[in-house]
């Protein structure tokens, strides 16, 4: 499988500019030259930025200036430490992953598609003679199967339209089904050698994200460690039948059947990474980590067992949180485990 290079181990500025009140005293405060000088002592060589798209663009598509300056000083207090950064469009107009605009506002409303091609362009115009330095996430996730069609033929005319300004910046497109890493092998060949397809990877569901709050799914009082057997996860979703329908059980066939959990990342991931090398090209996991609900023993097992998967594969990745967002490594939860977190990203 092709090299992403400069960006294997890197992780996430969630919450800065992006799931944010994008507040000025916020966004001056939460992220500073200190905090990319940390990330680059860590021996990391990236991050990932999720931005939002009224950061920059106002409803009607107008470009907001003062939006892109932080980006701007992003980009420089990287290149002052030492750092690559994926520039995310996470959330776009129309369209968001995780409230009420999950509705196919985007997908199928030309207005909008307008909108959100005229933002990529103004980034390939801005950035796009930094190759080396920032690569680009056309879209953080697709959540629909049903949306993977409509969201490829967007993302193609997007392709074209970076190419003009950016003719050899990394583009990083995911397919649907929430981003899976089984979506990888369902991919159009967009024949472009700097394309590489995304995933997130938050497996088994059930663990990463147990008794999160924002998944009104989810059962509040359930606990769950890793390893976790093939049969205890499926006695926990049929303890709850309205999981049944959900993506919590689309990777919990690649579980162990003993207590061991080994091999689990290796074999989840063997398929798309066939995918890749058939199409000439890389994937990147965007996002993976464990809630901080979860056990630091559990976290530790799941963290040592997916940094395998990553090495063996030459998979680039970022860990979803530098702070905050119920996964930051920065938080009270790693005090004195994080130089061991830090040897498995």
């Amino acid at each position: 499988m092709k090299d992403f290079t400069g960006f294997k181990k890197g992780i996430n500025l969630g919450g800065w500019l992006s799931q944010s009140s994008l507040k000025k005293n916020h966004m001056d405060t939460f992220i500073t030259i200190d905090d990319l000088k940390k990330i680059s002592s860590w021996g990391l060589d990236h991050i990932r930025v999720p931005i939002d798209y009224s950061l920059v663009q106002d409803e009607d598509g107008n470009i907001i200036q003062t939006g892109f300056e932080y980006i701007d000083q992003c980009i420089s207090m990287c290149e002052e430490v030492g750092l690559n950064l994926i520039l995310d469009l996470h959330r776009i107009h129309g369209y968001y992953f995780i409230d009420g605009a999950t509705d196919n506002k985007f997908f199928h409303n030309e207005k909008l598609v307008m909108h959100y091609l005229n933002l990529w362009i103004e980034f390939a115009k801005r950035y796009g003679s930094k190759p080396e330095r920032v690569a680009f996430e056309l879209i953080n996730a697709i959540m629909n199967k049903e949306d993977q069609a409509a969201w490829i033929n967007i993302a193609k005319s997007a392709v074209s339209l970076i190419r003009v300004y950016a003719p050899k910046t990394k583009l990083l497109i995911p397919g649907g089904n929430h981003s899976s890493i089984h979506a990888i092998s369902t991919m159009a060949d967009f024949h472009d050698e700097n394309i590489g397809f995304s995933f997130h990877c938050y497996e088994p569901l059930l663990f990463c994200q147990q008794r999160a709050y924002w998944r009104l799914d989810f059962p509040q009082d359930q606990k769950m460690d890793f390893p976790v057997t093939t049969k205890e996860y499926f006695d926990v979703l049929a303890k709850h039948p309205q999981l049944k329908y959900t993506e919590a059980n689309t990777c919990a066939d690649y579980l162990s059947p003993d207590s061991t959990g080994s091999n689990y990342f290796i074999k989840l991931f063997k398929r798309a990474v066939e995918y890749a090398e058939k199409m000439d090209t890389f994937i990147y996991c965007v996002e993976y980590g464990v809630i901080d609900r979860a056990d630091n023993s559990s976290t530790l097992q799941w963290l040592m067992q997916i940094h395998e998967a990553f090495e063996k594969y030459n998979i680039g990745r970022a860990l979803w949180t530098y702070k905050g967002m119920d996964y930051g490594l920065c938080d009270q939860r790693f005090e004195g485990l994080r130089e061991m977190v830090l040897q498995y990203m």
